[in-house]
């Protein structure tokens, strides 16, 4: 099920009176990446950067999590403790995805195309001297204003030759942390549609590096298990003209996602004896601070993990 926000906000109001959502009963959590090896790997990144290889890579962990009960408890809890714009639900004959994104990969509609990509986060429990400290540190300034070159490389292939815009640096408040972000737009040629947008773009540079290719190989060297849909995309196109080219579709950063493999449908997702996956990452770049890394990606983890509490 994938769950529109005007959805979502009537869900909301019809059940802020009700009975909490039911949590799904914890186990021992996993990690994949202990904190020493994710250091190194911090290390290992900023060589590949000294030698030229990329200019920033996305360096995730993927934690295990001992858990039963309902998907859709775990995504109704989420959407409480941390709310983010672009949720959805999934249910496959692969398990079931939890997503609680506040990412936006693509939007795409009469023509006209968005991106809005993320980079640098902060507590909000440091109130507003930490979101000064994100708006105004070099180093954050510095990581997310190469991925925006990267989305307007991207957009560049399918875009009206100078339409590409980009908006100020903003940071916004998503739950229990800080984001900053920055908006990407573009008009699309005529011969380019919303499809064409999206696999311009996709996947996003937030969550792999630049250059991607390369930035991408690094990941796959330096991180121990596949990321499966975490850092992938979820949504749809719609509205196809005579021809069947999408003139629109709207589609997430699968950022802030849970993963439940054993889980097939709402019935027999409250089976016990199962787990949940999720991934944290931050992006690495020469001024990182490699423990200052593992706590972003801590504190990202947070609530994903209460929601499972």
């Amino acid at each position: 099920r994938l769950v529109d926000d005007r959805l979502v906000e009537a869900w909301h109001e019809a059940t802020r009176h009700g009975a909490p959502a039911r949590a799904a009963a914890r186990g021992r959590v996993v990690d994949a990446t202990p904190e020493a090896a994710y250091l190194e790997g911090v290390r290992a990144i900023q060589g590949y950067l000294r030698a030229g290889d990329c200019y920033q890579v996305n360096l995730a962990r993927r934690l295990t999590v001992g858990a039963s009960g309902d998907p859709f408890d775990a995504w109704r809890r989420l959407r409480a403790l941390n709310p983010a714009r672009r949720g959805a639900l999934l249910e496959t004959r692969h398990g079931a995805v939890v997503s609680n994104s506040p990412e936006l990969l693509l939007h795409a509609e009469g023509g006209r195309a968005l991106s809005v990509p993320i980079k640098g986060t902060s507590a909000r429990s440091g109130g507003e001297q930490a979101r000064t400290s994100l708006l105004e540190s070099p180093k954050e300034r510095a990581e997310l204003r190469m991925i925006v070159d990267l989305v307007r490389a991207d957009f560049a292939r399918v875009a009206r030759p100078g339409s590409i815009r980009t908006g100020p640096r903003r940071v916004g408040a998503v739950g229990h942390v800080w984001h900053a972000m920055q908006r990407v737009r573009c008009q699309l040629d005529p011969h380019h549609d919303a499809v064409d947008a999206f696999r311009a773009l996709f996947p996003a540079g937030s969550v792999t590096g630049a250059p991607r290719i390369r930035a991408m190989e690094v990941i796959r060297a330096l991180e121990p298990v596949p990321r499966g849909v975490y850092c992938g995309a979820i949504g749809g196109f719609y509205d196809k003209d005579i021809e069947g080219r999408a003139h629109a579709g709207h589609w997430n950063v699968a950022i802030r996602t849970l993963t439940f493999p054993h889980a097939r449908g709402s019935s027999s997702a409250s089976s016990s004896g199962g787990e949940a996956h999720l991934h944290v990452g931050a992006g690495i770049v020469l001024g990182s601070e490699p423990e200052r890394e593992w706590a972003e990606t801590s504190l990202k983890a947070e609530r994903l993990l209460q929601a499972l509490t």
